[in-house]
């Protein structure tokens, strides 16, 4: 009985501050506010692709070393539309 009222105290703070913190999130989108990573600069995709595109071209990792990011950088790029 005393774990399902201390259970339903603990739910109800949740629900408090999940509600607190989706508020935050509205009021940011609202304000023009970027949440998240930034985007990938053009320049570096196109220079990722262009690495991609030699024939007998060196592995993912290679690449990635090479340009300063990382190998799932280059496998997102490499698997991207367009």
């Amino acid at each position: 009985m005393m774990f399902q009222v201390l259970g339903s105290f603990a739910e109800y703070e949740r629900d408090m501050i999940r509600a607190r913190v989706n508020a935050g999130i509205a009021r940011a989108k609202a304000a023009g506010t970027h949440c998240g990573r930034p985007p990938l600069a053009p320049e570096l995709a196109e220079r990722i692709r262009e690495a991609l595109a030699v024939p007998g071209r060196p592995g993912i990792r290679v690449i990635a070393k090479q340009l300063g990011v990382s190998p799932m950088t280059v496998q997102n790029v490499w698997r991207a539309p367009g």
